[in-house]
């Protein structure tokens, strides 16, 4: 069994974290959607800002338990459109058992990860000799794989946005990686100095296109007091146009 603790306080680097996590989310959702045949709908039970610390930690054992049972939901859904035209766009806040019907017929789960950097100017600064990752924490392909066995194991995508670009990796592919790949070459091990927690880091040749970057999004600061009277800056990224690319609904469709 897989047991999360929670942050003993939701601390500036974990709420910048969420809000990054959040417009990378967002991005995806709208790329997905300008698509003539797909629809995403949000699905992982994500939230950013709470009352106080006792909604917060209300949150985290319902999502505990949520998890213990059918396991880490993906942050998106994506469904055909011509098959889910009267299916709702949000059910985060939903049971899962309310639920069950519609996430049988979604095509896949994506899970949303963000990037500052620019793959483009990182791959030609290195001259191609060095690339950017796709994060993967250890503690949830546990849980994620208990999901799709939950729906018969329904296909789930990582998603890397960067600045200027964006990847996808298959579930089954990071799975075969980790199992018969070269620790060093194929993939590392390490603790994510954001999160605290142990990352794999897959480099994102090992991936497909997502998306292509029309619009590169800007970086803001928002101030936000905690209830204790801190201050924090919260990294906060605004804007950016992403479009879906073929090969990767090729790839989910197949």
């Amino acid at each position: 069994m897989v047991t999360r603790k929670p942050p003993s306080r939701v601390s500036e680097a974990f709420r910048s974290t969420m809000v990054q996590g959040q417009w990378a989310e967002d991005k995806v959702v709208e790329t997905v959607n300008c698509h003539r045949l797909l629809k995403a709908v949000r699905y992982g039970q994500s939230r950013i800002s709470f009352a106080s610390k006792e909604e917060f930690m209300a949150y985290w054992t319902k999502l505990h338990n949520q998890i213990q049972k059918y396991g880490k939901r993906p942050d998106v859904l994506i469904f055909l459109k011509a098959n889910s035209l009267n299916y709702p766009i949000d059910i985060r806040e939903r049971d899962e058992e309310e639920i069950m019907e519609m996430v049988k017929h979604s095509v896949a789960g994506l899970e949303c990860r963000s990037s500052t950097w620019l793959w483009k100017t990182y791959r030609e600064k290195t001259h191609g000799s060095k690339d950017l990752n796709f994060t993967v924490k250890e503690e949830d392909l546990q849980v994620l794989d208990r999901w799709r066995k939950t729906y018969a194991n329904k296909k789930v995508y990582y998603v890397q946005l960067f600045f200027d670009s964006s990847f996808a990796l298959e579930f089954d592919t990071i799975i075969h990686l980790l199992q018969s790949g070269l620790k060093g070459r194929d993939y590392t091990l390490k603790v994510d100095r954001k999160t605290g927690k142990n990352t794999y880091f897959i480099p994102v040749s090992c991936g497909i296109k997502f998306a292509d970057c029309l619009e590169r999004p800007t970086l803001d600061c928002e101030t936000l007091i905690d209830e204790l009277g801190q201050v924090m800056a919260i990294r906060t990224p605004k804007g950016g146009k992403y479009v879906l690319s073929e090969e990767f609904v090729q790839d989910l469709l197949r």
